[in-house]
């Protein structure tokens, strides 16, 4: 604090009144006020003040209300005892103006010295209306060309809860931390040209256009603003408060503050708990997906940015607590967007409701609730039922809606639950129709809920609402009833050429319908491409967007089936596809392929992608990925290898297996359709050469790999 020559205030433990400040001299008005400073006497004691000669012009230039009145007060009182000639020096020096606009008003206050190098210095101060004020920085020298970086210092009476930057990061007021913004230290390079002080009951936004740096040090209740010097001057800031934001307090002992694109929920004793996010939330209007707003600089994917208009509505009756929180534009389709959040006072549920105005409400689709929060939620439970471990790196998606198929067979439920552990609590989010997709995102901390069932009265919908409750204690996970943690998944779009296979609900790798080969009537093709690839290539594929793609599941005592085709009655072949069985205790993938035509099959190639695996082979090859080669093999079996795990596929009927390292595609291909490829995904392994035999270490096995293959795929 002295390094930085910061002024200290001290006053009587837990009061404000009175108090005293200590700082150090920065100009000729606070070393005169030392050196020529009066003595008042009370009765045997004394202090020394500055001269009433600077005191009364100080207090003009502070232009409060009260200040003005303290400075009339003191001329009225010591008039014809003040030295006027040094008074004249000194408002001279302390420079004052005022002047007013047709819509604002300006306080021009400045210091000034005609000797020396810099001959005006100070700040120009323009108010418009009651909500924004601009605040400019100049200087007059005798050679404009040296004057280098300014900074401009707000120093809070009163400091902010929080602080959030226009390139997303939000800081938490703790009262210690202090935190840096520069220009160009970033990759990539993010815009940060406002920032919003936030409070309970309100807001003020900080624009400073231009800047290089910016310090939010909430350890000394101080924001810096530093700006290099341009031809026209010192760029400006502009505050601009707004009094929309407001407190609702509710019967959950939670608080919804509505910050610029957020609503940020509270528990009473402040914590914070997973909130709404407008940048997360998602809207599908017109056969387009798009976020409910965010910054204008991605007006591709936003329904609403920052220059359309946000209303925040409160209100309270003897039933339940109410806010309203949207954003709206009579230009725009939708017009509308926003949430409705409801409390009924005997209830410990919040209703969370997206809601909306639309042109055409028969072209609604899917709407994402967005919902933000922090790695102290240690854990959450899917509408799957699936339990996913916070490891703030990994994304997960799960589809649960009509079109989608996966296998071991889900039971969707219409709840998910984030787990604090840290406070022993559960917070969970429910809701009366179907959850049909759950993307939690644990890179960004963030997950997206997807319902699509609303209700339309002319052209406003609503949506069918989240219900958030708090709870103590943590909820017991309840676990699928399968022994195999593989999953296959899918959608019946016939444009979707992809089939998923996860992992512990991770993706490990993919089949592609592009990527799959039939050799039929001497002609070699893909399964299905698009309708884009088709106009290039008619010969590309069998089948394309306009085909059909069926997707049936089936379940037997001893494993989970699924089959996915493409088809078409009046082409020949007329229908192909794959077969993928998961032994419910196996732990391993089987996949076959089958083609229905009348000419003659002389091959098939089923094909995946796995993402920048390095390849071992049986008989001590090594094959390092490097993005480009392709290498045509014979093996039984190969490992593919990346950072301490593998995925193990083998067939013994196999006539060859392509590694295309370029685009991490794996090809291998049969004389029979019916000919199986096993798959295994091992998390843990350690793999090396011993002679002609290739050896592979886990935490359950330790051996050959041909023995282990031996001695697990049936």
């Amino acid at each position: 604090m002295l390094n930085d020559k910061l002024a200290i205030r001290a006053a009587i433990q837990d009061t404000v009144i009175p108090n005293i400040e200590i700082k150090f001299t920065k100009n000729r008005i606070d070393r005169d006020s030392l050196q020529k400073h009066m003595e008042v006497k009370i009765d045997k004691d004394s202090i020394n003040i500055s001269p009433l000669e600077i005191q009364i012009p100080f207090k003009l230039y502070l232009g409060s209300d009260k200040d003005i009145e303290d400075a009339v007060y003191l001329y009225e009182l010591f008039g014809e005892h003040l030295n006027k000639k040094k008074l004249k020096q000194y408002v001279d020096l302390l420079k004052v103006e005022y002047s007013k606009g047709e819509d604002y008003e300006q306080l021009m206050i400045y210091f000034h010295n005609i000797s020396a190098n810099v001959t005006r210095a100070g700040y120009i101060f323009r108010l418009w209306g009651n909500e924004t004020i601009d605040i400019t920085l100049f200087a007059d020298t005798l050679n404009d060309s040296k004057l280098g970086r300014s900074q401009y210092m707000l120093k809070f009476v009163e400091p902010p809860e929080s602080i959030s930057l226009q390139k997303g990061s939000v800081y938490e007021n703790d009262e210690k931390s202090n935190h840096i913004w520069k220009k160009g230290l970033e990759i990539p390079d993010s815009k940060n040209e406002f920032q919003i002080f936030n409070y309970s009951r309100g807001s003020a936004r900080l624009d400073y256009f231009g800047a290089v740096e910016v310090k939010n040090l909430f350890e000394w209740k101080l924001t810096k603003v530093y700006m290099e010097h341009a031809v026209d001057g010192y760029s400006p800031l502009r505050i601009t408060f707004d009094g929309l934001q407001a407190d609702i307090p509710l019967q959950l002992n939670l608080i919804a503050r509505a910050e610029i694109f957020n609503i940020l929920i509270y528990n009473f004793n402040g914590k914070k708990l997973p909130s709404l996010s407008a940048w997360e939330s998602w809207l599908n209007y017109n056969r387009i997906s798009k976020r409910m707003g965010g910054w204008s600089e991605n007006n591709d994917i936003i329904w609403f940015n920052e220059h359309d208009n946000k209303t925040v509505e409160i209100f309270e009756s003897d039933e339940e607590y109410y806010m309203k929180v949207f954003w709206h534009n009579a230009s725009k389709d939708p017009s509308m967007l926003g949430y409705i959040l409801t409390n009924p006072k005997k209830s410990s549920n919040l209703s969370i409701t997206m809601f909306g105005d639309v042109k055409y409400p028969e072209k609604l689709g899917a709407a994402g609730y967005g919902i933000k929060y922090d790695q102290k939620y240690s854990t959450l439970i899917t509408p799957s039922g699936d339990v996913l471990i916070n490891d703030e790196k990994t994304n997960y998606q799960l589809n649960l809606g009509n079109d989608t198929y996966v296998i071991p067979q889900v039971q969707s439920t219409n709840k998910q639950l984030f787990l604090d552990s840290e406070n022993n609590m559960t917070v969970s989010f429910t809701s009366d129709a179907p959850i049909e997709k759950a993307n939690n995102l644990f890179k960004w901390q963030v997950s997206y809920l997807f319902i699509n069932n609303h209700s339309i009265t002319d052209n406003s919908f609503e949506y069918v609402p989240l219900y958030m409750q708090v709870s103590a204690g943590m909820q017991k996970p309840v676990l699928q009833n399968n022994t195999n943690s593989y999953k296959i998944q899918t959608s019946s779009n016939s444009s979707d050429k992809i089939i998923h296979i996860l992992h512990n609900n991770s993706k490990i790798l993919y089949f592609t319908a592009w990527d799959s080969l039939a050799h039929y009537d001497g002609s070699t093709r893909s399964f299905s491409a698009s309708a884009k690839a088709i106009a290039k290539d008619p010969d590309i594929s069998w089948f394309d967007d306009s085909d059909v793609k069926l997707v049936s599941i089936d379940e037997t005592e001893h494993a989970h089936i699924m089959c996915v085709s493409w088809r078409n009655k009046i082409k020949n072949p007329s229908e192909i596809g794959f077969i993928f069985t998961l032994p419910r205790d196996g732990g391993y993938i089987k996949v076959q392929t089958f083609i229905n035509g009348i000419k003659k099959l002389s091959g098939i190639t089923p094909g995946f992608i796995a993402q920048d695996y390095d390849v071992y082979l049986p008989d001590g090859t090594f094959l390092e990925n490097d993005r480009n080669t392709t290498y045509l093999e014979y093996p039984e079996y190969e490992v593919l290898y990346k950072n301490g795990s593998a995925i193990l596929i083998y067939s013994p009927s196999s006539v060859s297996i392509k590694n295309h390292f370029k685009w991490n595609i794996y090809q291998t291909e049969f004389r029979h359709p019916s000919d199986p490829l096993y798959i295994k995904y091992i998390p843990r392994i350690n793999l090396t050469y011993s002679g002609d035999s290739l050896v592979m270490e886990t935490p359950e096995y330790s051996g050959s790999v041909y023995k282990f293959i031996n001695g697990t795929f049936q």
